[in-house]
């Protein structure tokens, strides 16, 4: 029984010794999109034309500018490049929804880390923020946001230093534990 591995072996070494021929472009193409859609079904448990068809053209692109240096079997080398496609397009997935704490001010959200990342959902800072006070909201975003001072704040409001702080300190508190699920360790 000839495997899978071994006719894309087979169709590699005949495209070396004939790579203008068509027919065997045409069966080495096709024997690499077959192998990108089986890894895209493996990794995304779906199928996934485009993405296929992307890792296949990506692995013809850099088989054909000589980036295969036959360090190990064709088709192993091009089940590691479709694999890393696969993987990068499941971090683009996943990512895509996140927005970074960064992004909002360098302490906005400090010590707000969800598994290690300073990145949340951004519907997450959304549905926070609605769950707020408005005077609450208004105060977070003051203060995290616009980066405003303690000391700013507590003139804009009319309360000491103290008492704006720990009511920062609490709307921040409470803003990890939202995004936590509960108390933040």
């Amino acid at each position: 029984m000839v495997t899978a591995s071994k006719r894309e072996d087979d169709a590699y070494s005949k495209w070396k010794a004939a790579p203008d021929d068509p027919d065997i472009q045409a069966q080495l193409y096709q024997l690499m999109l077959q192998h990108a859609k089986r890894v895209v079904i493996s990794m995304l448990r779906a199928p996934d034309e485009v993405l296929a068809a992307d890792a296949a053209s990506r692995g013809w692109l850099a088989m054909a500018s000589g980036k295969f240096a036959g360090d190990s079997a064709f088709s192993t080398w091009f089940h590691r490049l479709a694999t890393n496609e696969c993987l990068g397009a499941i971090r683009s997935r996943n990512n895509q929804h996140l927005v970074s704490t960064e992004d909002l001010n360098s302490e906005a959200f400090e010590g707000l880390t969800v598994s290690g990342s300073t990145q949340v959902a951004a519907a997450q800072v959304a549905e926070l923020l609605e769950a707020l006070e408005p005077a609450d909201r208004q105060l977070l975003r003051e203060s995290l946001v616009d980066g405003k001072s303690v000391a700013e704040l507590s003139a804009v409001y009319g309360v000491p230093a103290n008492t704006m702080k720990a009511r920062i300190w609490r709307l921040k508190k409470a803003a990890r534990e939202a995004v936590c699920g509960g108390p933040c360790n």
